[in-house]
């Protein structure tokens, strides 16, 4: 028997032959799969990579010289303003030509949304100033000065001296959420602005530092061994990590290169790029290789130190009579010792370098029994930031927060995290202080919103006043919302909806109006509300004068009073994030709620009177009444009719 017409008749069908055959089909498939694998690798994907050229005009698309594709930063950020750099300071980037500059909100946040929370991503901030605006701020005497921001946290100060010089900052970070902020700051030393801004997903394994609680800020990346300037990124760093050349002195060090490929060991964690491994500086005479030395961050008071990695892969083939062995000195001390490079191996060392050095200057040493020198490919500098993830507001609140946004179109400040830090908290949107925090009070009163109360206002957990008074919204109010005012857990301060029948026509209403239940007020929430908005116009009055301009059906009791027409406090009707509702009888026997606050800040009791004032004054045919409150020493409470 012979085998099939695709393999020459002189192979007869013995076991001998069969044995041939599989090691020429294994063969066949090593080689098939090494052209696959490289073709592969030659063509990274950039599936995931989100490119964004700040101040582009709307709409703009292109790629840049690398294939990437760039797109414009109008639906990524909805402040700032769109500027081209002056002609004269070129840039060798097209995304650096343009910027958008932010001269009025002290924050200004770019969202990313192309994110999945948990995974690790390296961001990238690039600025060229360009003298865009004419006054030449960027001086050495006096430079550009702004905060760059990652979430919530202070990723680093940027100062910038060379009005042509490109800035590029990037952080290695774990996505605390499915976006993340970038944000810019404003501390008055020039106005901040940027230029582009870049998103790379990275493998779970690499840069292992890196953890949800703590970023990795690149103090400097370098390309060890060209002999002219030449900068490596995408292609030939898949993750798009940008590799500047060392300028070094001819006289002292000489470059070294090989165009082998090399093998990487099983969960390379920094996967430095083929073409920054295939070139290495070695020394011309000394036995010393000393890399280029630099000062830690001074804007960074809390500096915690340096991860430090540092690429050297053997490119030559030693004869057994040659040698390369070496030590590794930080500084003054020892940081790693009897270094063996394999040959073909892509090779790596890294460490925390925790001590706080002014500066930081590496030096390879050659030791005695070796007859080759130290050599060096590559070499990154990261220091660590803190990343407060439990200051970040909850995620279902942002998404909820960020939602009534898009829907109402609403312009105000209301950008990066709504409630952290507390100095840039959204303005009207109250927090409070649990990690993480969570939205309490949302006042949108007076912004011209119309169409429908959206349902998941209701799903927010934590927010007890809402006030959407002074605007055109109809429809029902979500059921959501009426179940948490009955149950005392909101307040909802609303004119009226367009009240309107089914086609049934079994008179049904739609709800008018809904303000509160008295098991569902919070009373101090919406005094620390109202009075933010009232304070602005109120001018500082004396207590006495205070209490004049409260309604006077509004009565005053004492705690003595409220304890009487509660029977000592006995049957709780409700509860809330501020106190707890009371059933009461006045002398009457009208029945009625009593919120009593159970907040010990002397910021609730100084704006205590401003929210029953406030609350005096709302009067509605659907409204709950007011019946009065209590303000006895340290004791507050409001007092509600009942409604069972």
């Amino acid at each position: 028997m012979y085998i099939t017409n695709s393999i020459p008749n002189c192979f007869l069908y013995t076991i001998e032959n069969i044995n041939f055959l599989k090691m020429k089909v294994s063969w066949c498939f090593l080689v098939i799969s090494a052209i696959c694998a490289a073709i592969i690798e030659g063509q990274p994907s950039t599936q995931g990579f989100t490119s964004i050229d700040c101040g582009a005009p709307s709409g703009t698309t292109y790629k840049d010289s690398t294939g990437i594709l760039y797109v414009s930063d109008d639906s990524y950020i909805d402040t700032g303003k769109n500027y081209k750099i002056d002609p004269k300071y070129g840039s060798a980037s097209n995304q650096a030509s343009t910027l958008r500059s932010f001269p009025n909100e002290t924050r200004n946040c770019y969202t990313l949304w192309n994110v999945t929370k948990g995974e690790k991503y390296l961001v990238r901030a690039t600025f060229l100033y360009g003298n865009y605006d004419g006054k030449q701020m960027s001086q050495h005497s006096t430079p550009l000065q702004f905060n760059l921001h990652i979430d919530v946290n202070l990723w680093r100060t940027v100062n910038i001296t060379d009005a042509s010089r490109e800035y590029a900052h990037e952080v290695v970070t774990v996505a605390a959420n499915d976006f993340i902020w970038v944000c810019l700051e404003d501390i008055k030393a020039g106005t901040p602005f940027i230029s582009a801004l870049e998103l790379r997903p990275l493998r779970d394994n690499l840069y292992p530092l890196a953890f949800p609680n703590q970023s990795n800020a690149i103090l400097f990346r370098l390309n060890y061994g060209p002999t002219k300037s030449v900068t490596i990124r995408y292609p030939d760093d898949p993750y798009d990590r940008i590799w500047p050349w060392y300028q070094y002195d001819t006289t002292m060090l000489k470059s070294i290169s090989t165009t082998a490929r090399f093998t990487r060991y099983s969960g390379d964690q920094f996967e430095a790029p083929y073409s920054v491994l295939q070139t290495a500086l070695t020394p011309v005479s000394s036995s010393n290789l000393t890399t280029v030395s630099y000062d830690a961050p001074s804007n960074n008071p809390n500096f915690p130190g340096y991860y430090v990695v540092l690429h050297m892969t053997e490119l030559q083939e030693l004869s057994e009579n040659q040698s390369r062995q070496f030590d590794i000195y930080l500084n003054d001390g020892i940081w790693a010792s009897s270094l063996m490079l394999p040959y073909g191996m892509a090779y790596y060392r890294y460490d925390n370098v925790a001590e706080h050095y002014s500066n930081i200057k590496f030096t390879l040493v050659k030791m005695s029994n070796s007859s080759l020198p130290p050599i060096l490919n590559g070499m990154e500098v990261y220091w660590a930031v803190t990343m407060e993830v439990n200051q970040l507001t909850s995620a279902g609140d942002v998404m909820g927060i960020m939602a009534i946004k898009d829907d109402y179109n609403i312009i105000r400040n209301w950008n990066g995290d709504p409630c952290s830090p507390t100095m840039f908290s959204w303005h009207g949107v109250g927090c409070n202080t649990d990690e993480p925090p969570q939205i309490t009070s949302l006042d949108l009163s007076h912004n011209n919103l119309s169409g429908d109360i959206p349902e998941f206002l209701g799903e927010m957990p934590k927010l007890q006043v809402l006030n959407l008074s002074g605007n055109h919204l109809n429809g029902h109010v979500p059921d959501t919302l009426i179940k948490k005012n009955k149950f005392g857990l909101l307040l909802l301060l609303i004119d009226s909806c367009t009240a309107c029948e089914d086609k049934s026509n079994k008179n049904n209403l739609v709800i008018i109006a809904i303000a509160v239940v008295a098991v569902a007020t919070v009373a101090v929430a919406v005094g620390l509300l109202l009075f933010r908005i009232l304070g602005r116009r109120r001018r500082k009055r004396g207590s006495g004068e205070q209490e004049m301009q409260i309604h006077n059906e509004v009565k005053k009791f004492n705690h003595e009073e409220l304890n009487d027409m509660t029977n000592n406090f006995l049957r709780t009707i409700g509860r809330g994030g501020f106190g707890i509702v009371y059933h009461g009888y006045l002398e009457n026997q009208i029945e009625v709620a009593v919120k009593v606050c159970s907040l010990e800040s002397t910021q609730a009791n100084k704006q205590f009177l401003a929210e029953v004032r406030s609350l005096s004054l709302v009067h509605h045919k659907n409204l709950v009444k007011l019946v009065g409150y209590c303000k006895d020493g340290a004791n507050l409470a409001v007092v509600y009719e009942y409604l069972p």
